[in-house]
């Protein structure tokens, strides 16, 4: 309907009522939110923009509705489709255009979103071509402007968030401190919001507890409280998100219990998470979803398994590295080949594990991705949770 709307030129017609009211619901943004199908939301956005000379969408061209509120969220969608697709690198202009008209509407909210996508889109990428100084400068800088807009907008929940993505750049950067108090006033701003909502959830929750998980001691030392918390607050988070029918969430949680568990020893525990983010993952378009899923998975087998479980491990954590690089999750990346370093010395291969482990260090001082130096460094001394 959307694309016989718009070959006939009845582009605002094809938007709305068409894509908004009957496809995607509204803000309930079904196609994405419950479906995972960012594919196919990105062929329908397509439809929106003219056609060059050869008859591909021209997406380098404005698309051609005539609200400018209609504009700003096609172009957010082609970026957002775009980042979770993993062509990160396509959808930064995408972002920055709809930054542009929410700007020029003093649309102050609509604004911080758009940078709080462009700093989810730095932070994946810790591309040090993308800011100054260290690769995730760039995500650091994106969120505090977030921040800047939310709080000028005087929107509580776009401040909540900004507040978190913020806190992710702070944590992947290695200042703890500063993350679990930006976290903190986050979750704060959530209960003003809404009492019954105890810890922040969806993807900010996933960060708070990944967080938590990176500052507790390991469990050789005794471990710590920020791992019950993690699981509190993953916990809590999952049975949201599998309320809301949010696959994408729902798989990240998942491997996220599979984490706590591996984290406390605890490995029959782990997979059983692990199988089923990597099931959820696989039924989506999600390439984020995917790629944990898969470098979790495959850590744990190739560690911890038999020789016919190392080498599905090995398959998984190679495949995983295979999204990483062609579409420049250069974070992922960097705890991939760490991943793949514990493979080789479990496999009893000490040169080719040394190697992976030379490289994710080197690419995480690169980024000034502080959680890769440490992994490193805890692999040559011999330091890791499931040794």
């Amino acid at each position: 309907m959307v694309h016989h709307a718009c070959r006939a030129g009845a582009y605002d017609e094809g938007f709305d009522p068409i894509y908004w009211q009957r496809i995607t619901q509204s803000t309930r943004k079904v196609i994405v939110h419950q479906l995972g199908a960012y594919e196919t939301n990105l062929s329908i956005m397509q439809e929106f923009f003219p056609r060059d000379a050869g008859g591909a969408p021209d997406l380098r061209a404005e698309p051609q509705v005539s609200d400018p509120n209609a504009s700003r969220f096609i172009l957010n969608e082609v970026g957002l489709c775009l980042m979770s697709l993993g062509r990160l690198r396509e959808a930064v202009p995408f972002f920055e255009r709809k930054n542009a008209i929410a700007l020029s509407m003093d649309d102050w909210r609509n604004a911080s979103i758009g940078y709080q996508n462009l700093a989810e889109l730095h932070l994946c990428l810790g591309d040090p071509s993308a800011g100054s100084g260290h690769g995730l400068a760039a995500g650091a800088e994106a969120a505090r402007e977030a921040l800047t807009l939310a709080r000028k907008a005087a929107n509580k929940q776009e401040e909540r968030n900004s507040l978190a993505y913020l806190a992710w750049a702070e944590a992947l950067r290695g200042a703890l401190d500063a993350a679990l108090a930006h976290f903190a006033e986050a979750e704060a701003l959530d209960r003003e919001m809404d009492s019954s909502v105890q810890y922040l959830y969806s993807v900010e929750g996933i960060f708070h507890a990944e967080t938590l998980l990176r500052a507790s001691p390991s469990p050789a030392r005794g471990g710590g409280a920020g791992v019950g918390v993690a699981r509190r607050i993953t916990e809590a988070n999952l049975e949201i998100c599998e309320h809301n029918h949010w696959p994408d969430d729902t798989s990240r949680c998942r491997r996220v219990l599979g984490d706590i568990a591996a984290t406390e020893g605890c490995h029959a525990d782990a997979l059983p998470h692990y199988d089923e983010a990597l099931r959820i993952a696989r039924s989506i378009s999600h390439r984020p979803a995917l790629i944990e899923a898969l470098l979790a998975r495959g850590r744990h087998l190739a560690v911890v398994g038999d020789a016919a479980a190392r080498q599905e491990g090995f398959e998984q954590l190679n495949e995983a590295l295979g999204y990483a690089l062609q579409g420049g999750y250069r974070i992922c990346e960097a705890d991939i080949r760490i991943a793949l370093a514990l493979a080789y010395r479990a496999a009893g291969d000490a040169s080719r594990a040394a190697e992976q482990a030379a490289r994710a260090r080197a690419l995480s001082e690169e980024m000034g991705y502080a959680w890769g130096v440490a992994d490193a460094a805890a692999f040559a001394d011999n330091e890791w949770w499931n040794e």
